[in-house]
């Protein structure tokens, strides 16, 4: 056998040339990439290279790209404003950078700190535009924590706390100003300066805490007034406290009720008015519904005037029946005179119209006669006596025309028998 020759390394130099030249044709497309700020582009192209589990050049190049990628991102949030995201992002890659890295790691918090501070800082300049200076202060002071060389935010803090304090000592005078008049029993001057103390030093002050005490007498008091006055049926000055407590306590369930309540009262007595109306303009039933109507608002609203308006309602009504009635007499219809007469002597005790009585009664005679005569006319019907049938219905209208079939049959008869003679259908006086 012969011996084996020594592998020197001017023999293996070819290869190990060729392996690098190899590996650097591989990164070629993704190193020129990443040169170019491409990071996207350059992760395709390192991901399309191999197998970064089997090749550890190709995973470091693929973690880097990866994190310079996000970095990337985190200067296009700022760019577009989103600052919450761009820190939240921030603080994933603190763990994740490299060492040569954090220098601009820390320039870009430093950047999104100071870009969140002017955010703040006009979002609390809103806040004391709409006069919300307290929300203010603690956004100008956030601010300033995140960027303490901010000027604005730090000239701003200066001015709403001092305007605020401005605003504790106005709020305190108006206190002590509202406590002096309660000493002089002025309640309602008392109230407008714990209203504006209680404005100036804000929600849980001592100022708003008086002014809810006092609220809640001077409703208490109002409402005792409205009362008092709607049980006088003073419906004006009921009004009148109601609104008041209204005013102080809009949501008061107490005083929503009896506002409701005069709100009813109120319709009533108008109803009432257009009832007392409708009887003056002869109109009874629209008048009777008015009462009616009032009566299911507000029972208890002036019982004694409901009662007279129903009884000129009435009256007026028996006037109407009684003038009616006498047209009735005029035309003969004795039946439909005598039933409104009925009507009247029912309905009423000592009518004013004293002859109702006398007429009442003599139409009671007429109608019976006509009654009778009516029967003769069957009894001749039942026999086939045209003639004495025709006499008898005669009769009846002559005495009352309104007898239910009368004229109808008698001009039947007329017809029958050849008479063209029109019936005497006036009624006997």
């Amino acid at each position: 056998m012969g011996s084996m020759r020594p592998v020197t390394f001017a023999a293996l130099l070819p290869v190990v040339v060729l392996a690098a030249c190899q590996s650097s044709t591989r990164f070629a497309a993704g190193d020129a990439a990443f040169e170019r700020r491409d990071y996207a582009l350059a992760l395709l192209a390192y991901e399309a290279a191999g197998d970064p589990d089997a090749d550890p050049e190709l995973a470091a190049r693929i973690e880097r790209t990866r994190y310079f990628r996000a970095e990337d991102h985190v200067r296009d949030l700022l760019a577009l404003e989103r600052t919450d995201e761009a820190l939240a992002l921030l603080d994933r890659l603190e763990a994740l950078a490299p060492p040569d890295r954090r220098d601009e790691l820390v320039e870009l918090r430093d950047r999104a700190r100071r870009q969140k501070a002017r955010v703040l800082t006009e979002q609390g300049f809103a806040l004391m535009e709409a006069d919300r200076e307290e929300e203010a202060v603690p956004l100008f002071e956030q601010a300033l924590s995140l960027d303490p060389t901010l000027e604005r935010a730090a000239v701003l803090l200066d001015r709403t706390r001092g305007h605020l304090e401005e605003l504790r000592r106005y709020g305190e005078s108006l206190y002590f100003e509202g406590l002096d008049q309660l000493r002089h029993e002025r309640d309602r001057r008392a109230l407008t300066a714990f209203l504006h103390g209680s404005r100036a030093l804000g929600p849980d002050s001592r100022a708003e805490r008086r002014l809810d005490a006092l609220l809640e007498d001077l409703v208490r008091a109002d409402l005792e007034m409205a009362r008092e006055a709607l049980d006088a049926d003073d419906l004006g000055s009921a009004f009148f406290w109601v609104r008041d407590a209204e005013r102080l306590a809009p949501e008061d369930p107490e005083v929503r009720d009896l506002a409701e309540e005069l709100a009813a009262r109120q319709e009533a007595a108008a109803l009432l008015g257009h009832a007392d109306l409708a009887v003056r303009g002869g109109r009874p039933e629209e008048a009777r519904a008015d009462v009616a109507a009032a009566a299911a608002l507000a029972p208890d609203l002036a019982p004694e005037r409901r009662g007279e308006l129903v009884q000129l309602a009435d009256e007026e009504q028996h006037r109407l029946d009684y003038r009616l009635a006498r047209a009735y007499e005029l035309d003969g219809q004795a039946v439909h005179a005598l039933e409104l007469y009925r009507k009247i002597l029912e309905e009423s005790v000592g009518f004013g119209w004293e002859d109702t009585a006398e007429r009442a009664a003599r139409l009671e005679e007429a109608v019976a006669a006509a009654g009778e005569a009516w029967d003769r006319a069957m009894v001749a019907r039942g026999r086939g006596d045209l003639e004495a049938e025709r006499d008898a219905l005669e009769e009846v209208v002559r005495i009352a025309n309104d007898w239910p079939g009368a004229l109808e049959r008698l001009a039947e008869l007329r017809r029958l028998t050849g008479d063209q003679s029109e019936p005497d259908s006036r009624a006997a006086d």
